[in-house]
């Protein structure tokens, strides 16, 4: 159908995923990926039965990656809930989920969530939906490492935690900083419940990524009349 897949599709799982033509036109027609064995095969299953929902898919797709950190700054106001993404690297003794992950991106996740003044919480792969006092003890889990029958039902846990602890998500705008695996494995159930959701770093690498959490902290900073450190 498609033709001769270029040799990246085979070499790169970054080929499969973000803010790319190839990738909005099967989550436009209603399909995510689930399964991916690097240069042998690829499985998509389809995101959801009732069709009036893949409509909705679009407000996922979040800022264009080749925008100015200034155009995307503009566009985290009104938000009423902001998820951040667990990390590998953790303390080794139980605390707050807050404390327990000690990477460079989740601190300027959390600083930011933080900033927002919102109720923000932490999408663990391991523990679903956490709240930044919620103590935890160290875990190994990477959710795109896990089959597709656990990410449909970590997706479905969390929406389902989401609203019991937020209350209705109708309406409500939910900012997500996390990969490609944790969104999409959430976001059609967020939808369902009529949230609105923003993805503003998709598509950016690691090192864009720190960099825009990096402007945002100066750009408040600036605003406060706060000289950086």
């Amino acid at each position: 159908m498609v033709g001769e897949l270029p040799a990246s599709a085979s070499k790169h799982r970054a080929w499969w995923s973000g803010d790319r033509s190839h990738v909005n036109a099967w989550q436009a027609a209603g399909f995510a990926l689930t399964e991916l064995q690097l240069g042998e095969t690829v499985t998509f299953t389809r995101a959801t039965g009732d069709k009036g929902l893949s409509a909705n898919v679009d407000v996922v797709t979040g800022l264009d990656p080749s925008s100015t950190i200034e155009g995307r700054l503009k566009d985290t106001d009104g938000v009423d809930l902001v998820l951040v993404t667990c990390v590998k690297s953790k303390l080794e003794v139980p605390a707050p989920a807050k404390d327990l992950y000690i990477s460079t991106l989740f601190t300027r996740q959390r600083a930011y969530a933080e900033v927002k003044g919102v109720p923000w919480f932490i999408l663990s792969a391991e523990h679903g939906l956490v709240a930044p006092d919620e103590w935890l003890a160290p875990y190994e889990r990477y959710l795109p490492d896990t089959p597709a029958t656990y990410r449909d039902a970590w997706g479905r846990w969390v929406s389902e935690r989401l609203e019991l602890l937020a209350g209705s998500l109708q309406n409500q705008v939910i900012e997500i900083h996390a990969g490609s695996a944790y969104v999409d494995a959430l976001s059609l159930h967020l939808v369902a419940k009529g949230a609105v959701l923003r993805n503003p770093l998709k598509g950016l690498s690691m090192g864009q990524r720190l960099g825009w959490y990096a402007s945002r902290r100066a750009d408040t900073e600036k605003g406060e009349g706060v000289r950086p450190h």
